[in-house]
């Protein structure tokens, strides 16, 4: 009998996102270390771009890594308990890669349009607002989902013990996941809402030429696939982050989603440029 398995499909879509994502992200630095502009001054933009990338390789990595311990089967299909902790380890530092990623490439197109939009005062406070908390959003749900779990290895080898309010005050203290992930999951999309809208407040000095306005408007388009998908991912939220005697199942849609929100991130930031 053919066991069932999610990680093949997740291998396929994560992998060639990251190989296009890459792409964008090389043709970018390339097409920016070739201009003059560049050669005078380091962008901001540049460095956080790159990091949003490197959190990308990594959590491309950390997903290969859990799917061959086992993410993606059912719990009862994988070699034994100690695979699945072994598989929710690497989530768990996927979920950091992914927030962190998310940080970033908000962080990018704020100091983008801080660099674009030189006389449109109104925009750039804006931007300015909307990145200091961008960081600070950044930082709190970093914090809350490294210590998840006290002890923090308790969020992964105490997966099949009853966490949150109603877990034994003697045993590992564990936040509640579904709410923590659920309000990361709205705010994620609620300034990725306001980001892409941003520009519209400086309508009338938005690009005028039809080739300009075509990229505009791709990455407008883009922008709102990563909100779907950002969205479509909390369908799957409750599933993945309840307790559950089969994780390594019930987790990958959530993964999945996770994948392409971050790859189509990076394109989006790297597209303005090209």
């Amino acid at each position: 009998m053919t066991l069932e398995n999610r990680g093949p499909t997740f291998l396929a879509i994560s992998i060639p996102l990251f190989v296009v994502a890459t792409i964008f992200f090389i043709a970018r630095i390339v097409w920016r270390a070739s201009t003059s502009l560049y050669q005078q001054r380091m962008w901001w933009q540049e460095l956080i771009l790159s990091t949003a990338w490197t959190m990308l390789l990594v959590q491309t990595i950390l997903g290969g890594m859990a799917v061959h311990h086992g993410f993606g089967k059912h719990s009862t299909d994988t070699p034994s308990h100690s695979s699945v902790s072994v598989a929710l380890e690497y989530i768990y530092f996927y979920w950091i890669c992914f927030i962190l990623l998310g940080t970033c490439t908000k962080l990018a197109f704020c100091c983008l349009y801080l660099r674009v939009f030189t006389g449109h005062q109104r925009v750039r406070s804006i931007a300015k607002l909307v990145l200091l908390v961008i960081v600070l959003f950044g930082i709190a749900f970093t914090m809350g989902t490294i210590w998840q779990c006290v002890p923090i290895q308790a969020t992964w080898k105490n997966w099949d013990v009853q966490q949150g309010p109603a877990a034994d005050q003697n045993g590992p203290q564990c936040i509640d996941k579904t709410t923590f992930f659920y309000s990361h999951a709205a705010v994620n999309t609620s300034l990725d809402l306001l980001i892409y809208a941003l520009p519209l407040f400086a309508v009338h000095a938005l690009p005028k030429t039809r080739p300009n306005r075509i990229g505009l408007f791709t990455i407008f388009g883009l922008g709102a696939f990563v909100i779907a998908a950002s969205i479509a991912r909390m369908a799957f939220l409750k599933d993945s982050t309840r307790d559950t005697a089969d994780p390594t199942w019930y987790g990958m849609p959530t993964l999945t989603w996770m994948a392409i929100e971050s790859s189509f991130a990076v394109i989006i930031c790297c597209l303005p440029v090209l």
